[in-house]
């Protein structure tokens, strides 16, 4: 089922990136929203609400935007000029399908944004960002590297890329599914009690999770919503109770799975994580959010409502890495029919090489097809 979603988010790329060409008139659109919005300009990062490495092809904000589909970047549009920021990775990739007339290209360690931020903006410039695409500490080493230009960054209720985006795509709906307790080697009930005891240990009543690797891990389910990854989106909230409260769209679940999770879950519509958000500020609950990997939009809704915050690291990253003896006998297994299909592949190379040309992208494609 996977490997069928990966192919497709392939080709569905590829299908995407032919009708990225009007660039010009994408951002002369964007640049109108942001003088209806009385903004001089705005934030593009390539994210999604979770921090995804690989955003499904709805967050592809960026690619849409500036025609780049490598897995880091960032861009900076302002009213007169763009600039895009890449990592080293990407120095021939961006030139290849950026359009250098509309954006600078700029090495985001060499000439990081904030530098090129404060040499091309008044004072007082008002820059737009979505507060689900910027972590608290991203967002707040940025504001301090910009405050001797007194740049001033402002929330949007609603990114105006979506605004302008003629077609988006829909939200993912791949099924989730379980992953079995023979196979994660711990069970989701005693996964939800360890983590509920590291909150009371960190005297926390609450933990916002949004991660969809922590929530796949703690809840013992899988999904197909991102690609190469094995994860369905969402939100939760654990409790130092043991209760969790599970916030995806319910037409992901299949029954056995709706079936498995309430026996220790209580599902819940995604409209309905600012009103939990809110409720928990109401309560004076302290809760344990991670400013590292958290969006600013969760930590805006926590302090308005009154929440006492605990900037604490994500309370499954630990327990999480710590394989028990069950996963590291999955991983060896995986290793072993991962080496079949490097074995087979170094035979269909042995037997190849000399008699035809052989470049890196045949054999990588090659090697995907084994594998």
């Amino acid at each position: 089922c996977l490997t069928k979603f990966e192919d497709q988010f392939r080709i569905e790329t590829k299908k995407n990136l032919k009708i990225f060409s009007n660039f010009k008139e994408r951002l002369t659109a964007l640049r109108k929203q942001l003088s209806d919005q009385s903004l001089d300009g705005f934030l593009v990062p390539l994210a999604d609400e979770h921090q995804s490495e690989f955003p499904s092809l709805r967050a592809q904000r960026l690619a849409w935007l500036t025609g780049f589909t490598g897995s880091s970047g960032l861009a900076i549009v302002l009213r007169g000029k763009a600039v895009i920021f890449v990592d080293g990775r990407y120095t021939l990739q961006v030139r290849r399908q950026v359009d250098q007339n509309l954006f600078e290209i700029k090495h985001i360690v060499d000439d990081p944004p904030a530098t090129w931020l404060k040499k091309n903006v008044e004072k007082s410039t008002k820059i737009g960002y979505d507060p689900w695409l910027h972590t608290v500490d991203g967002l707040n080493k940025l504001t301090a590297q910009c405050r001797p230009a007194r740049v001033k960054f402002f929330t949007v209720e609603m990114n105006p890329i979506d605004r302008v985006w003629q077609n988006q795509p829909v939200s993912p709906l791949a099924p989730v599914f379980i992953h079995p307790t023979s196979l994660a080697g711990r069970s989701t009930k005693d996964k939800i009690k360890s983590i509920a005891e590291t909150l009371t240990k960190n005297g926390a009543k609450a933990a916002i999770l949004t991660a969809p690797d922590s929530i796949a891990w703690v809840l013992n389910i899988r999904g197909g919503d991102l690609p190469f990854t094995p994860v369905a989106l969402g939100f939760a909230i654990l409790f130092s109770s043991s209760n969790v409260q599970l916030f995806m769209d319910p037409r992901k679940l299949l029954k056995k799975t709706k079936d498995f999770l309430e026996e220790n879950v209580f599902l819940r519509p995604v409209e309905e994580f600012q009103s939990a958000l809110q409720e928990l500020g109401k309560t004076k609950t302290v809760v344990q959010f991670s400013s590292s990997n958290g969006p600013c939009w969760i930590m805006n809704q926590l302090q308005r409502a009154g929440a006492k915050v605990l900037n604490v690291e994500d309370p499954c990253i630990l327990p999480k890495a710590c394989k028990n003896s069950v996963e590291l006998q999955g991983m060896r297994n995986a290793h072993i029919r991962d080496g079949v299909a490097l074995c087979k592949f170094f035979s269909w190379l042995t037997k190849n090489l000399l008699t035809r040309e052989i470049d890196e992208a045949l054999a990588a494609d090659v090697l995907y097809k084994y594998r």
